[in-house]
């Protein structure tokens, strides 16, 4: 069975990945995998490297005539190789970027047969989790701007489509059908439209890719990688970027706790109390129950989960 786990794919191809999930091992790894792929497949590497321009992902998509293309995913599972037909209903309502995709390979009957509150909710549902009887919904975004894997739809030849277990002439009937009722489209771009919206997040944890920082306090940064944690303290920097003056303390409240003062405590007690309330460590742990049960038979991720669940041990014990 295909998988697209980097460690399968190192293995599969005689690459070094001696550390499998180590941060920097696995990009050294993915790195010699994209040298792989360029050497002997460069016209393919060159192709996907293009894919990083949303716009010359965006000029495949043709949504008028909802002309089919290849899709690339994890989405699609690994019995058909992560791959199938797909094609282009609508431009997401919120999002610029994002393009609702039918899965040309799925069942049609919830699109046909379910309105869109109930399609929205059996969208956002587990395979397993769905009523009896009830297929999964044909539908996903794809993103112009995060580098997806799309190419026309004659490049999966008809023996490779029959290799993967896709078949051709269900897909075809698939999106005569799309072609003939509009309604669907109406459908589901009121999916995306009475979505809960995205709530950016106000906590500078979870802001760093809110921007660049300016030279100004880049600089600031590398005085701060420079400076000798006792005399972390005495710096007096000033930062442009109203990010950096939390960052810069819980830097040192987690990496050099010694450093903070009497009143820094408190506030980084303070901070830890909030984030580690017995609800939040509650559902952290509901949570990695969760995936365990879902993860059953498969040890890698289990093994993953049972770190998870003792790091949060750690932190409350």
């Amino acid at each position: 069975m295909p998988s697209f786990k980097l460690e399968h794919l190192t293995k599969a191809n005689g690459v070094e990945h001696l550390q499998a999930h180590d941060a920097m091992s696995d990009v050294y790894a993915t790195i010699a995998m994209a040298k792989l792929v360029k050497q002997a497949q460069p016209k393919l590497f060159d192709y996907l490297y293009q894919l990083r321009n949303k716009r010359k992902v965006a000029a495949l998509i043709d949504i008028p005539e909802m002309t089919p293309l290849v899709h690339v995913s994890g989405m699609f599972g690994a019995l058909r190789g992560n791959t199938s037909w797909v094609a282009p209903l609508a431009w997401h309502p919120d999002n610029n970027n994002a393009v609702i995709m039918c899965d040309l390979a799925g069942d049609m009957t919830p699109l046909l047969e379910l309105d869109a509150d109930t399609l929205r909710q059996h969208l956002y549902t587990r395979r397993d989790d769905l009523p009896d009887g009830a297929s999964p919904v044909p539908l996903k975004l794809v993103h112009t701007n995060k580098c997806p894997v799309l190419a026309p739809a004659k490049t999966l030849l008809k023996e490779n489509a029959e290799r993967l277990g896709i078949d051709r002439e269900r897909c075809l009937a698939n999106l005569q059908l799309l072609r003939q009722r509009p309604d669907i489209r109406e459908k589901v771009v009121a999916i995306f439209a009475n979505a809960a919206p995205f709530t950016p997040p106000t906590d500078v944890d979870g802001r760093l890719y809110d921007g660049f920082f300016s030279d100004a306090d880049r600089a600031a940064m590398k005085i701060i990688q420079q400076t000798r944690p006792e005399n972390l303290p005495a710096l007096s920097l000033t930062f442009n970027d109203n990010r950096l003056e939390t960052l810069l303390f819980r830097f040192r409240a987690r990496n050099y706790p010694s450093t903070l003062d009497d009143s820094e405590q408190r506030r980084w007690l303070a901070h830890r109390q909030e984030k580690l309330s017995p609800e939040r460590i509650q559902q952290y742990v509901l949570k990695i129950e969760q995936l365990a049960e879902i993860n059953r038979e498969d040890a890698e991720k289990l093994a993953l989960l049972k770190q998870l669940f003792k790091y949060a041990e750690e932190l409350v014990g």
